[in-house]
């Protein structure tokens, strides 16, 4: 999922809010560029099971995840051991244990480009 302008435009038209989505959401691809995850940018997303991040994201709040228990793998363009450095900073508990896997960047602009369309049709 990424907020974008296109998506808050199909929310509107669907009549649904932002909570209402959070719920049926099971991927979030977050946009190269992003450098960081705000506190409870993902509250809620009760459903999401796959994050994908760039290695431009260098700090996620502690409360970025919130609610977000059924999350099991972590894509990360970057090492993994990156990655989980920067969850335990944070100390993120909803994800020290998940599957942390690299992702090559072009792959993860691929799916930024996919989930966005599958949510605007």
């Amino acid at each position: 999922m990424i907020i974008s302008e296109r998506i808050i435009k199909v929310l509107k038209e669907r009549n649904m809010t932002q909570a209402e989505f959070a719920k049926q959401v099971s991927q979030v691809v977050i946009s190269p560029g992003i450098t960081s995850i705000s506190e409870n940018a993902f509250e809620g997303f009760t459903e999401l099971k796959t994050v994908s991040i760039p290695d431009t994201v260098t700090e996620i709040a502690s409360t970025s995840f919130t609610e977000c228990e059924a999350i099991e793998t972590v894509e990360f363009t970057r090492e993994p051991e990156v990655f989980q450095a920067i969850v335990e900073t944070a100390q993120i508990e909803v994800l020290k244990e998940v599957k942390v896997e690299k992702i090559e960047e072009e792959k993860l602009e691929e799916q930024v480009v996919a989930v966005e369309e599958a949510y605007v049709e």
